[in-house]
């Protein structure tokens, strides 16, 4: 899990694969003058420090809501980028991918992602298996 540099109510990390990648965390980082994207990203990164100091969930169903109720899955919006994260305890938000929103409705494969990464997020929380950093030098916000 790799721990998210914002300050507040609520702890905010993504989940990492066995090189320590975090695919939110490597989607949200703007590139250069050709992404297009580099507003939305940035946009979505002070987001995340305006929830991190929220008093309760974000509500507004504008740029968050459930996209898999039944397994408590929610999405965060800026632009065309889905940020996908559930909840842990009472303030863990974990990050599991993020997407290019490419129609109405979340993709099937997207959903499908997403909740493998709930399932195996707890599974390891379970076994007492879960390891958390943050990388010093980061930059994310470009």
């Amino acid at each position: 899990m790799r721990a998210i540099p914002v300050v507040g109510r609520w702890r905010i990390y993504a989940i990492c694969n066995a090189r320590r990648e975090a695919q939110a965390v490597e989607f949200l980082v703007p590139g250069g003058p050709e992404d297009r994207h580099a507003g939305s990203k940035r946009q979505m990164w002070a987001y995340l420090e305006h929830v991190a100091q929220l008093p309760n969930p974000p509500r507004n169903t504008a740029v968050s809501h459930y996209i898999d109720e039944e397994n408590r899955i929610l999405e965060f919006i800026k632009g065309d980028i889905r940020l996908v994260y559930f909840f842990d305890e009472d303030t863990t938000i974990i990050l599991s991918h993020c997407f290019l929103k490419d129609g109405q409705k979340t993709p099937k494969a997207q959903l499908v992602r997403a909740r493998s990464n709930q399932v195996a997020y707890f599974q390891a929380k379970e076994k007492r298996d879960l390891r958390y950093f943050t990388l010093a030098g980061d930059n994310l916000y470009g």
